[in-house]
């Protein structure tokens, strides 16, 4: 009897230490998609659409062409920002202490613009092209552009990021089913007897199935706060590192939902795979069970 406790012991161990790998792994996911989320969203926002105007419009034409442009329906007609040349020139200036009037004399090389900023259903690399090409078509307009490095190339590496995760969750929790499986197995073998006893004695699959089922909540409450503690540690050190992120996580209802979402999700695997292991074998006939 003795052994049999120190061997189920060193097993629910075993098992919280898997639970608590996986919580770790969801968090970790968790993290790397509001993380995604976050910073994605705030680009958008911060990525506007320039137009350039042709220094042949007076004053009257660019109002004229600015309120053209603001009755766009993708545009957000609050967030529409003119520069004159004259205020990039003194910028220029400002900036890379180079006077281009030595070069061009009095002629300013720079362009009156536009900053139009818009919907966030518009930000797509698709939708951006098509009102590019219809402000393109303005008369007065000289050139339109907008920044593709979040279209081009973060977006993809935030799926990328995600895809790898979410194939390295599913390897995980494919394991841990097995070991969880296995676990189950061996407690039916070392109490087949009992087992077979109670199922003599007209015991139902559910009364069985009981303490398999309070054992799994326990195993999944323990796996996943220890998880949940892990990330946290994890967190802690890499806020500390790049102090700009704490608002992101420590954030109270981020924390929330990262407990949320951990507690939930493994004690639902513990209980559903305990269920499908106990049921698969107690199926199995009462000989078999000796």
């Amino acid at each position: 009897m003795k052994n049999n406790t120190i061997k189920s012991t060193s097993i629910n161990s075993m098992m919280i230490a898997s639970i608590s790998g996986l919580s770790f792994i969801i968090g970790l996911f968790f993290v790397l998609l509001t993380g995604a989320n976050y910073w994605g969203d705030h680009l958008k926002k911060q990525m506007n659409i320039y137009v350039y105007l042709d220094d042949s419009l007076t004053i009257n034409e660019i109002k004229a062409t600015i309120l053209l442009m603001k009755r766009s329906n993708y545009v957000n007609s609050k967030d529409v920002q003119f520069v004159s040349k004259e205020k990039t020139a003194r910028e220029f200036l400002a900036s890379s202490h180079e006077n281009y009037e030595e070069l061009l004399g009095d002629v300013n090389p720079f362009k009156n613009l536009v900053i139009l900023g818009i919907q966030d259903s518009v930000k797509s690399n698709l939708k951006l092209n098509q009102l590019v090409t219809k402000f393109k078509s303005i008369n007065g307009v000289f050139d339109v552009s907008y920044p593709t490095n979040f279209l081009l190339t973060l977006s993809p590496k935030i799926k990328v990021i995600t895809s790898i995760i979410s194939i390295l969750s599913l390897l995980l929790i494919f394991w841990i089913y097995l070991q969880l499986s296995n676990y189950v197995r061996l407690n039916i073998h070392a109490n087949r007897l009992l087992i077979k006893s109670m199922q003599l004695l007209g015991s139902t699959n559910g009364f069985i199935l009981k303490p398999y089922i309070l054992n799994a909540l326990l195993i999944g409450v323990i796996g996943s706060i220890i998880g949940y503690l892990l990330i946290n540690i994890l967190l802690y050190f890499v806020t500390m590192q790049i102090p700009e992120i704490q608002s992101i996580y420590l954030e109270i209802s981020n924390q929330i939902q990262l407990f949320s979402a951990n507690i939930i999700f493994c004690v639902l695997f513990c209980l559903i795979s305990t269920i499908i292991a106990v049921n698969k074998y107690l199926k199995t006939s009462h000989i078999n069970l000796i």
